[in-house]
């Protein structure tokens, strides 16, 4: 078998295989043996017709080609394995030629990768600590969430809750009249007023009636007000404020399960602090990553860029559908074709194939690996977070597939989490305390393959 390779484009060639005369033979006067048993050939006994009778009837063409349904992903797999070639995706092969039965295909290659010094990449920790004001400002909105409204004896202020009539004129007519409505002097209190309204009643007392007039602005949501003049009429009832519960103990208690207000408040320092961690490794992340990418060299095929964004408008239809619209909504809105937004959605193609091509690359050169528990233990923590579907979310992330996905996403953390221990001397660390422990570095290998 003679197997040759022509460059096409970015990682992207030709595959021409010249097939061995003999090879071909065989597999020809097998499909043709199976052709006589199973067919009524006249002059003969089914499955004795000789070769060149079965070849006369069926043709030398189909035979061919149903010796090639036979032998045909063998010789692909011999194929690529001569040419020394990694596709990116798996290709039929054609008939190029039928004598010598010559076989071509257009076959994508993985990406390939050009790291730079991702090594003597050098980073700072980020200092991760928690301000006394920030405790405070959650403290006082746990304050504001059970304050109570309480009836007072004074003119309202903004902040306030009114309870009161109101009647809205444009250029004399009705266009609003309501008796007893309850609404907040605040600008997400009452919708549909213009600017100013809630401080005209600001100053106002219970039993008290005022009119005023405002202009509704030219750019207001009901075009039969825009740029009107608005006259109102307001009758004052009553006038709540807001009173915030004292910063104690009993606020602690009615905010979770803590007996002291010094425990609500040491437990909001733990989640900012772990908030603030998150942040700050996630910074660490995108820092190390940029770097990478500045200097890395990626290349990969067309197919790789369409089938990326196959995921991407995949992703994004998923998205909508949690908002209650569709793919044809979007396009609407926007006055968009579908081919527009996939060119739009290009860019972040680019993007996740560059990333993902990167990170499988420092996966192979740094050995990183992960275990057949590790896959399970993820599972499980999947499941335990939809209760009663933990059973149904567990099978369906126990398919090969899904299994194969959580892979490559477990080796693409770790790859992102050595790169930061390299990049902040963490590594470094480890390995010296590992040296005063009395311990060698090495680890016996699992069983895994790596992504890429």
């Amino acid at each position: 078998m003679k197997v040759t390779t022509q460059e096409l484009g970015p990682r992207e060639i030709e595959l021409v295989i010249e097939v061995d005369d003999n090879r071909m033979d065989r597999a020809m006067r097998s499909v043709a043996r199976e052709y006589a048993r199973q067919t009524n050939i006249q002059g003969f006994r089914r499955g004795k017709a000789p070769f060149a009778v079965v070849a006369q009837r069926v043709g030398r063409e189909r035979l061919v080609e149903s010796a090639l349904e036979k032998i045909g992903p063998q010789i692909y797999e011999e194929a690529i394995e001569e040419a020394g070639i990694e596709p990116y995706d798996f290709k039929s092969l054609d008939v190029a030629n039928y004598d010598p039965l010559t076989l071509s295909a257009t076959i994508p290659l993985v990406p390939s990768v050009e790291l730079g010094d991702y090594a003597g990449v050098q980073l700072e920790v980020p200092a991760v600590e928690v301000n006394e004001e920030d405790i405070e400002e959650i403290l006082r909105e746990y304050q504001d969430e059970n304050a109570q409204l309480v009836p007072v004896e004074r003119a309202a202020e903004l902040g306030d809750q009114v309870i009161a009539d109101l009647k809205i004129k444009v250029s004399g007519e009705p266009v609003y009249d309501r008796r007893n409505i309850s609404f907040v002097l605040s600008s997400d209190g009452l919708t549909g007023v213009p600017e100013g309204f809630f401080e005209k009643i600001a100053g106002m007392e219970a039993d008290q009636t005022q009119e005023f007039s405002l202009v509704y602005p030219a750019d207001f949501g009901d075009e039969d007000l825009a740029g009107a003049i608005g006259v109102f009429t307001v009758v004052l009832h009553e006038v709540k404020a807001r009173e915030l519960p004292e910063l104690d103990d009993e606020l602690a208690q009615t905010v979770g399960d803590f007996e002291t207000l010094e425990e609500l408040r040491e437990r909001t320092r733990e989640v900012l602090l772990a908030r603030a961690q998150t942040e700050a490794d996630n910074e660490l992340a995108e820092s190390v990553m940029q770097q990478l990418m500045d200097t890395a060299t990626v290349q990969y095929p067309a197919q790789a860029l369409e089938d990326e964004i196959d995921r991407v408008m995949a992703d994004l239809e998923a998205r909508l559908k949690d908002r209650g619209l569709t793919l044809e909504n979007l396009l609407l809105m926007e006055g968009l074709t579908e081919r527009q937004l996939r060119v739009e959605q290009r860019p972040k193609a680019e993007e996740r194939i560059r990333r993902g091509a990167i990170l499988s690359e420092v996966v192979k050169r740094e050995g990183l690996e992960v275990s057949e528990a590790e896959i399970d233990g993820e599972i499980e923590t999947i499941a335990e977070m939809y209760s009663a579907q933990a059973a149904q979310v567990r099978t369906s992330l126990s398919s090969e597939e899904s299994r194969r996905s959580l892979r490559s996403r477990l080796l693409a953390e770790k790859a992102i989490d050595h790169l930061i221990e390299m990049a902040t001397g963490a590594a470094d660390e480890a390995g010296d305390a590992g040296a005063v422990n009395g311990e060698s570095g090495e680890s016996e290998a699992s069983d895994v393959t790596v992504v890429g």
